[in-house]
């Protein structure tokens, strides 16, 4: 399972709209902070890499994005020390997309 989305909609009190609404805002944030921190990635920017791991990290722990949560952790932790790989930035691509895919369908 990407996404315990029925524990996200418990943390917003059950409130259907207010869900649909956080799901439509966390598809364009997913997709904009991805794109940067592959972007810095490519570019050898390991600061902009840690620092958009590190907001995606937040997001997936509030949202439960568990699979996100743990590839996001082990980028921040990795950048500083500019020992992440192609593979590594691979599964975080991979998974971002399945997450969004997942997101649209609701």
């Amino acid at each position: 399972m990407k996404w315990a989305k029925e524990r996200c909609l418990a943390d917003l009190g059950h409130n259907v709209q207010l869900f649909e609404r956080v799901v439509a805002s966390v598809i364009s944030y997913l997709e904009k902070r991805a794109e940067l921190l592959c972007d810095a990635y490519e570019e050898g920017n390991w600061d902009v890499v840690r620092s958009e791991a590190h907001f995606l990290k937040g997001t997936s722990q509030h949202l439960h994005f568990t699979v996100l949560l743990d590839l996001t952790q082990r980028i921040e932790s990795l950048a500083p020390l500019q020992r992440l790989d192609d593979e590594l930035i691979a599964q975080f691509k991979e998974e971002v997309d399945a997450l969004l895919i997942e997101l649209a369908a609701d």
